[in-house]
Parts: C-alpha cells; sequence; structure tokens
C-alpha cells in the first residue's frame, strides 16, 4: 500500500491506490460486515473472517505491496486521466442550464419573429439557421453534463433486496441490468425512494410465501427481482 496521506490532502479524484486491506475486531459476523459494503460491486471486495492471533505485527509491514515498473506506469497514466476532470457545483450547473433554457427560448421567439421572415436576404437566413443549430448544440452539450448513471441507485437496491429476503424469508435473487444508463441527476435522486417501495412490494406480494409453494408451481427455489434501466426514443426507462 503507498504511504499513509492525511484525510485532508486525500485527493479521491487522483486516488492511486489499487487495493487496501483492513483489520478490524468486531463481535458481528462476516454478513453483517459485508452489508457495509452493499454499495460496491461484489468484486471490489472480500470480507474474511480470521482470528485475532492470525494477525502478526509483521502482517501490517507485508501488506504492503511491491509495484512493478508496469504497475507505476499503469498508476502514472490513471492520474494523468483523472486530471482530466473537474468538479463543479450543482448549483452553477443549474443555473448554465437554465440560462440555454432562456436561450433556446430566444432564439425560437428570433426564428419565428415574422418581421425577421420577411427580410429576403440569404445570409440573414443562414444566420439564423446557424444560430439554431449551434444552439442545439449547447442545449445538448450541457443537458450531457446532468447525465450521470443510474448505478449507484442500482447498488443502493442491493441491500433492500437482502434486507427484506431476510426479514420475509423467501431466498432472493436481484439481477441488474443497464446500471451504465445515464439519466438526469435530478431524476435519479428521486428514483431511489419508489424504488424501495416497488421492491419490497414484489418482495412482499408478488413472491410466493415459501419455497415449497414456488417448486409446486414449477419454479426454482430462488425468486428473482429484476431492475433494468434503458434508453427508449429520447427517454430513458426503468423497469
Amino acid at each position: 500500500m503507498p504511504e499513509y496521506r492525511a484525510e485532508e490532502l486525500f485527493d479521491v479524484e487522483r486516488n492511486a491506490i489499487q487495493e487496501v486491506t483492513l483489520y478490524l475486531a468486531s463481535e458481528k459476523e462476516a454478513e453483517s460486515i459485508a452489508d457495509i459494503f452493499a454499495f460496491l460491486e461484489e468484486n471490489e471486495y472480500v470480507v474474511e473472517e480470521i482470528h485475532a492471533k492470525a494477525v502478526a505485527p509483521q502482517s501490517v509491514e507485508a501488506s504492503k505491496s511491491v509495484v512493478l515498473p508496469e504497475e507505476k506506469e499503469e498508476i502514472k497514466r490513471s492520474t494523468v486521466v483523472s486530471k482530466n476532470f473537474l468538479k463543479i457545483d450543482a448549483l452553477k450547473l443549474d443555473e448554465l442550464f437554465d440560462s440555454i433554457g432562456e436561450l433556446v427560448i430566444a432564439q425560437n421567439y428570433l426564428g419565428e419573429n415574422t418581421k425577421i421572415k420577411a427580410i429576403a436576404d440569404a445570409e440573414v437566413t443562414k444566420t439564423i439557421e446557424n444560430l439554431s443549430k449551434i444552439t442545439r448544440l449547447i442545449q445538448n452539450r450541457v443537458m450531457s453534463l446532468r447525465m450521470i448513471p443510474i448505478r449507484d441507485t442500482f447498488d443502493k437496491m442491493k441491500r433492500v433486496v437482502r434486507d427484506s429476503s431476510k426479514k420475509v424469508n423467501k431466498p432472493i435473487h436481484l439481477m441488474l441490468e443497464g446500471e451504465e444508463t445515464e439519466i438526469d441527476k435530478t431524476m435519479v435522486e428521486a428514483l431511489s425512494d419508489p424504488l424501495v417501495h416497488i421492491i419490497r412490494n414484489a418482495i412482499d406480494h408478488g413472491i410466493e410465501s415459501s419455497v415449497e409453494e414456488r417448486l409446486k408451481a414449477g419454479k426454482s427455489e430462488e425468486g428473482m427481482v429484476s431492475l433494468r434501466a434503458y434508453h427508449r426514443g429520447a427517454l430513458s426507462s426503468s423497469k
């Protein structure tokens, strides 16, 4: 592991740490500890139960990884890529979005103005058409800045399914598709609570009460809840 840095100096966007090993003394079961990391992908973390005596003092020193030349190059590339990102205040982005909306309205008014239409001049017509194209381009690019993947919202549902499954004593598998589908950030924030409600209802009322009932119906022992996000036309959908 790289040398420890103070928390206030840590920049998540320039993080070159590839692996972190934590030793935690707890009376909780490994499954309860794993619930804390439900927002991560299953391949991104591992929770292993070990005995206290297995952690020798030299283990901490041994956990420091040796970075090979090719790994150094990869870390260097990752750091360079991260410099292409810029943090922007969400409020400023919303103000920019509102301003673009006003620009679109003004452009449409200009294009439909009868007095301007009455001007029989090819240069004026061409200028208005170019203005319309540029306005649409700016609008599309600004809208894309507000688009974020729905992955984080979907990941939160893993714990919802896990907790609900334990509560009603039904084995449930959550299948996620289209986590990289991008939608407006305000929609992502608004979708979380409705999805929780829908999933809990699906588990409570849409899946048989027992494994025996499912087997009699010719189904597998494990129930399935599916979340799928996709683009359709100019809209994003989720099921």
